[in-house]
């Protein structure tokens, strides 16, 4: 199989069309202006090498896509992260699940959204944001701003609070069947 770099029009046309001089000389010349577009296309491409940029690249790149929630201050995975989710927050913007990717992106994973349902004490149309103990104050205080874009017109933010994890093993016996049985639950303790 020919590579679309390498190829000409010799390679799919007829034998007896192959062996003209004409026909050769234009498949050259094909070829080669096929290759610098080829090889121009390749070093204009930014966006997937966000991975490699600088801060200053990032922040230009960030100008130009108008990219959401975009912060100088954020640390360069931070911003990254922000980049790469331009596009996809675009088309998702007001759902539960770009507030909650924006949050997992400033504050790291265990960052979670809390909607009003039967079990919590929240309104219809509110929520909350929980996120992990190693987040700074000031961290969440700057947040509210941020936040106000990624969510639809009619939901309100309650509060942003941190939770800590914690884990115990509880046993437990039957006495009816004289065997013990072993059981292992996740309790989990909130702090607002």
């Amino acid at each position: 199989m020919v590579k679309l770099y390498d190829g000409q029009i010799t390679d799919i046309i007829p034998e007896v069309l192959q062996r003209e001089d004409k026909v050769k000389a234009l498949s050259f010349v094909f070829r080669n202006q096929t290759r610098k577009l080829l090889d121009r296309a390749a070093s204009e491409l930014i966006y997937p090498a966000v991975d490699q940029l600088d801060d200053d690249v990032l922040d230009f790149l960030a100008i130009e896509l108008q990219t959401q929630h975009y912060d100088q201050t954020y640390t360069t995975e931070q911003k990254r992260e922000l980049i790469k989710g331009t596009l996809v927050w675009y088309v998702k913007a007001g759902t539960k699940w770009a507030v909650e990717d924006l949050a997992q992106t400033v504050f790291g994973p265990g960052t979670r959204v809390v909607e009003a349902a039967a079990d919590t004490a929240l309104k219809p149309y509110e929520f909350d944001i929980r996120v992990p103990t190693s987040v700074e104050s000031t961290e969440l205080a700057e947040f509210d701003d941020t936040v106000a874009d990624a969510k639809n017109a009619r939901s309100h933010l309650r509060s942003v609070y941190r939770y800590q994890e914690m884990r115990m093993n509880l046993y437990a016996f039957t006495a009816a069947a004289k065997t013990a049985k072993f059981m292992t639950a996740s309790i989990k303790a909130e702090e607002e």
